[in-house]
């Protein structure tokens, strides 16, 4: 939350965590699906609420509670940075928060079909993005 003055000076900032303090994981995220790739029927792209790395030994997919299997010849993929959905944003300090979006591939994503990530969120050691010296920090741009 940002504070400004009548004159519209900024005069304080709070930060409002949004994830749980001493939360490490996220548990069964409901997954909304918002884009629809190429050659796919239904809206089959996502965007995760928190930024995680591109892992698919950490990043577990569910649809109704069954694990899907990650790979292009398989369930789902990781959107690419350069996707036109524009789901993936990696680098900080791009004028957008950063995100990871996922992809569901080889099949029709259902209407009432339920999907769901659990995954462990990458999170900043700074609170302030550096001018110099940006190397040193891990920053992640919400």
């Amino acid at each position: 939350m940002q504070f400004y003055s009548e004159d519209n000076y900024l005069i304080a900032t709070d930060i409002v965590p949004i994830l749980p303090l001493g939360a490490e994981r996220v548990y069964h995220e409901r997954v909304l699906f918002m884009y629809t790739s190429t050659g796919a029927q239904n809206p089959n792209v996502a965007k995760l609420v928190f930024y995680t790395e591109d892992d698919e030994d950490d990043v577990v997919v569910y649809r109704n509670g069954t694990v899907l299997t990650y790979g292009a010849d398989n369930d789902w993929v990781f959107v690419p940075t350069d996707d036109p959905s524009e789901f993936t944003q990696t680098i900080p300090g791009m004028g957008r928060p950063m995100s990871r979006g996922i992809e569901i591939v080889n099949q029709t994503v259902q209407p009432l079909d339920i999907y769901t990530v659990s995954y462990t969120p990458v999170t900043s050691n700074t609170r302030v993005i550096p001018l110099s010296a940006i190397q040193n920090f891990k920053v992640i741009d919400w």
